[in-house]
């Protein structure tokens, strides 16, 4: 008589392994003596995370979606989410033009009697039909020349960042609103003093339009070309028709934390 290779039990037994390996096990990762064939316990393969055999696993690493490392550079075509941003600027005053005239032809003006040094806390509090923010601002600064002042101010930003390039340039403007005040004003709002300016005030209204540019994959790191304007709001504030100009340069960094 041929002897058989599996008794009758055994490949019972075998048979309940496969099976269990086929159909994946609990996800805690732990061993589970409970199965029990013919009286004997299997605990020989250990649990597999995600409830799945081995051979699924492996069949899924390429389905998974790739996770950025550690260290590695931001590169999104979406908006960016990093809330928190300190500007540092350096400036020079435009002085004896208007601000219109300022912004279309600022070779008009006389350049470099103040030069001001600042920094900027922002903070992005909304986003809305995905390409606009609020950003709230609060900063201070020196004018080191002509007038030896320090300057603070606070300001709510409206930013837009959806220009279709930004995958290639990433690119920002925003508008300002808020409020200027100054310890000594400069002599562009002052007069000078054979002829002094007849309505002042060291608190006037904070109009500061910029733009930015950013490396797609480096986007925390933005150049900034600001207008710095001290305005009275034609009149609005005690009288003052006009204010003073800076335009300024500023490197942004966004800080990795909400």
């Amino acid at each position: 008589m041929r002897k058989r290779l599996l008794t009758r039990p055994g490949m019972t037994a075998l048979a309940t392994v496969a099976l269990v390996a086929l159909c994946g096990f609990p996800a805690d990762g732990r061993r589970d003596p409970s199965v029990i064939v013919d009286g004997t316990v299997i605990d020989s393969i250990p649990r597999v995370t995600g409830g799945r055999s081995p051979l699924a696993q492996s069949a899924m690493v390429g389905a998974q979606p790739a996770v950025p490392r550690a260290g590695m550079p931001e590169a999104r075509s979406g908006p960016f989410s990093r809330p928190f941003a300190l500007t540092f600027f350096l400036g020079v005053s435009i002085d004896d033009v208007p601000f219109s005239e300022t912004v279309l032809q600022p070779w008009n003006g006389t350049w470099g009697s103040d030069t001001l040094v600042g920094l900027a806390g922002s903070y992005e509090v909304a986003r809305f039909w995905r390409w606009f923010t609020l950003e709230p601002e609060l900063g201070i600064a020196g004018r080191f020349g002509s007038t030896d002042s320090v300057e603070l101010w606070g300001a709510l930003y409206l930013r837009f960042d959806g220009f279709p390039w930004r995958e290639h340039l990433y690119t920002t403007v925003a508008v300002s609103t808020g409020l200027n005040w100054i310890s000594h004003l400069p002599e562009a709002e002052a007069g000078p003093p054979s002829q002094p300016e007849p309505n002042t005030s060291n608190v006037l209204h904070y109009f500061a339009p910029e733009i930015t540019f950013a490396l797609p994959q480096y986007r925390q790191y933005e150049l900034v070309l600001r207008y710095h304007h001290r305005s009275g709001v034609f009149g609005a504030i005690n009288g003052v028709e006009d204010g003073s100009n800076v335009i300024s340069l500023g490197l942004r960094y966004r800080l990795p934390v909400r």
